[in-house]
């Protein structure tokens, strides 16, 4: 499942930021807690870290872009854990199904 990494606020004064430059390219795999690209405020200059692991996808703003909005979608990461993702909804369908298998072999 691709996850979406907005552009997150680092003060409350925050509405825009500019891409700098992008640390990855698309096919790469990152760590959450990994510098994906580094963007500039008004105030500072610093990284943007990724929210997951998995692959970097797509990037969606491309470096040297000024006044990014917080909250724009700035690059897509497919997760790691697809499968387990999925594994959860079988599992909560699964136990009825299970329980009615058990109850009829006792009868």
């Amino acid at each position: 499942m691709a996850v979406d990494v907005p552009l997150p606020s680092y003060s409350e004064s925050m509405e825009d930021a500019d891409v700098i430059g992008w640390l990855v390219a698309p096919g790469d795999r990152v760590s959450q807690g990994d510098p994906i690209a580094e963007i500039e405020t008004d105030k500072a200059t610093g990284e943007l870290e990724s929210p997951v692991s998995g692959v970097l996808v797509e990037i969606c703003v491309p470096e040297g872009t000024a006044g990014v909005k917080v909250g724009t979608v700035v690059a897509r990461i497919e997760t790691e854990g697809d499968t387990q993702s999925a594994a959860p909804a079988s599992a909560t369908e699964l136990p009825p199904q299970t329980d009615k298998e058990a109850d009829p072999p006792p009868e």
